[in-house]
């Protein structure tokens, strides 16, 4: 076809080794739905035949890339998705990132590297967490810290006590309000280009509290904003049974640039 794609694909990886894998694209297909995206085992965007992608087989019986997909709109793919190959960022390094168009046909490629800008500094908002009414069993406090990347990706971390005890997987995400009452509104992204919702409990939004009811994590998501998008907009904290028990409104502070020189990333090149 005429498409020429230019862009790049960021791979920003948690303490689990799973990764955010962020698309920043244009000169796509008008429209794709669905069309694949793999690292592969090669490390030359010129081989042929095209080598297999790319994930460690014992960590994984089934491909992890199988249900990998990105959506492209007016020929342009701004989204992102969690994925988990059971292999660091150092494995990835130097392999080819290979886009596919809607007949399964290579369209663009690029090699992995490590991100030149990863060392340097991101901006960062913070919210105080404290209870919502009506949630009453136990004073629910901490703090949470969104850092804001380059190429608009965000680390989610936090750290909150006074949790229901062993709630497991419940959710935590940025909403579309501003207030922390019943006008706090549904889950905050774009939805012209993402084609999830980023704040799903299977995208990693979500905390696992101890005993106790302390959590502790951080987590990576994208959901098409950046820095001055979200502030002021609420976080909600969530019980078990999915009823809202927490909240804190994003907001700058003093000091909001953060070395995030520690941060395992992969860049391919454009």
């Amino acid at each position: 076809g005429d498409e020429r794609p230019d862009g790049h694909v960021t791979f920003r990886f948690d303490e689990e080794n799973n990764f955010l894998m962020a698309i920043h694209v244009k000169g796509l297909e008008e429209r794709c739905e669905g069309c694949k995206i793999r690292i592969h085992s090669g490390k030359s965007c010129l081989e042929s035949p095209l080598s297999p992608a790319l994930w460690d087989h014992q960590h994984h019986r089934q491909n992890p890339w199988e249900h990998v997909h990105y959506f492209s709109a007016d020929g342009v793919s701004d989204t992102a998705t969690i994925v988990s190959t059971g292999m660091d960022a150092s494995d990835l390094n130097g392999h080819i990132v290979i886009m596919q168009d809607h007949y399964h046909e290579p369209i663009a490629c690029g090699v992995l590297q490590q991100d030149g800008v990863k060392s340097g500094h991101v901006r960062s908002l913070y919210a105080s967490i404290s209870r919502m009414e009506p949630y009453e069993l136990t004073a629910v406090r901490g703090e949470v810290v969104v850092e804001f990347f380059h190429d608009s990706s965000m680390l989610v971390d936090f750290s909150m006590m006074g949790l229901p005890p062993r709630c497991t997987h419940c959710q935590i995400s940025i909403q579309e309000g501003t207030t922390c009452d019943a006008q706090a509104g549904s889950h905050y992204f774009d939805h012209e280009n993402l084609d999830h919702d980023p704040w799903a409990i299977a995208h990693g939004a979500f905390y696992n509290s101890d005993e106790h009811g302390v959590a502790e994590r951080s987590f990576f998501v994208y959901n098409g904003y950046g820095y001055a998008d979200h502030m002021g907009h609420v976080l909600i904290v969530k019980g078990p049974d999915g009823s809202r028990i927490a909240c804190g409104v994003l907001k700058g502070r003093y000091q909001d640039i953060v070395d995030v020189s520690d941060t395992p990333t992969l860049l391919n090149s454009e």
